[in-house]
């Protein structure tokens, strides 16, 4: 049994939750895991010490500034940001498909009609949708070092 002294602030499980932007039950469960110290109050309520969650949170800023330094993908984009890579991945993949709609009608890998269900006049070619997921997924994978160099 641990002892509080006066100074000591205790928190909900909501308030702790609110702090960690997760559900309260999500909390619990950390307490059951052990990863968070847990108090029980005379009616059996569970109370966190603010100096403990307060540490935890600092903990895991730094593991996320951590990754961040590492490379992972910025999960805040402010809408600027947002624009310019919406706007990247637009003229990129519009400059691609052009070009992968030319070498699908070389080298055949088009989808021919028949009047029985494709009603289409001309075949249509199969790769344009490589254009697109491959410009697509180069602009969200290079925003992360795009988005370092605006900040």
């Amino acid at each position: 049994m641990t002892r509080l002294t006066d100074a000591e602030v205790l928190l909900t499980p909501s308030e702790v939750a609110s702090l960690f932007r997760v559900d309260p039950k999500t909390v619990t469960r950390w307490a059951k895991a052990g990863k968070l110290t847990s108090i029980r109050t005379l009616g059996g309520h569970r109370r966190y010490r603010e100096s403990e969650v307060r540490e935890l949170i600092k903990e895991s800023l730094k593991h996320s500034r951590l990754n961040q330094r590492i490379g992972s993908l910025p999960m805040n984009f402010s809408l600027t940001q947002f624009l310019i890579l919406g706007l990247a991945t637009f003229l990129f993949v519009g400059g691609l498909t052009p070009v992968m709609r030319k070498i699908a009608l070389k080298i055949g890998a088009v989808d021919s009609p028949n009047l029985e269900r494709k009603t289409q006049k001309e075949p249509v070619p199969y790769l344009g949708g490589v254009g697109i997921c491959d410009r697509h997924h180069c602009c969200i994978f290079r925003s992360s070092s795009l988005f370092r160099f605006f900040n």
